[in-house]
């Protein structure tokens, strides 16, 4: 007779469990937050921007990248993002931020060509007069791009006589300048109302 068959593995009762769905791998980081800071802004990502700047507080706002030690403002200036640049003022960005060469945002607008970026900053206050680690200016910096057009601009600008501020009321008041007051029209009336009474009269000379 041949041999009995070996019995077979009893099933097991339950069905195996599923593997878990693995979750995707993080992307790594693109390198410390002030680096994908600078990287947005000169990309001209403001969205990122916002989301770094959520997440990571007011400090970024005057970052300098490491080298040329640009912040954002520089960047944006240097490629006339002009949202971004008010955006950036508004948050308390420097406008004569300078980097690791002393050149300041308007140095950086000027090197790039933007002239709308440096009608901008002039607009808001940067200082045309400031100096780099070379010794030039903005206006310099334009020239020796091939720009005079725009160093020309910045000339204008130093040179413009600065306005004056109005008089307030008081001293108005005090110098007989100003909106003339209810008395002052009166006595005006009167004086009007004299001179023609007057008018065409001749004294006569003994």
């Amino acid at each position: 007779m041949p041999p009995p068959a070996a019995p077979k593995p009893a099933a097991s009762s339950s069905a195996a469990a599923p593997k878990a769905a693995s979750k995707p791998a993080p992307k790594p980081a693109a390198g410390p937050v002030g680096q994908q800071w600078i990287a947005a802004a000169k990309a001209g990502n403001r969205q990122e921007m916002e989301e770094l700047l959520a997440a990571n507080g007011q400090e970024l706002v005057t970052y300098k990248a490491r080298g040329i030690g640009h912040t954002a403002l520089h960047w944006a200036a240097a490629s006339g993002e002009r949202g971004i640049m008010e955006w950036l003022l508004s948050l308390g960005a420097d406008v004569n931020a300078r980097n690791t060469s002393e050149s300041t945002v308007l140095h950086a607008a000027c090197g790039a060509g933007q002239a709308y970026s440096v009608e901008w900053l002039l607009a808001r206050g940067a200082d045309a007069t400031l100096k780099n680690d070379d010794g030039l200016t903005a206006a310099q910096i334009a020239t020796n791009k091939g720009r005079k057009d725009l160093a020309k601009k910045i000339t204008d600008h130093i040179e413009a006589p600065v306005p004056q501020a109005p008089p307030k009321p008081a001293e108005a008041a005090a110098s007989g300048g100003g909106q003339p007051t209810p008395a002052d029209e009166v006595s005006a009336a009167r004086v009007a109302r004299g001179a023609a009474m007057w008018e065409g009269h001749t004294e006569e000379v003994d």
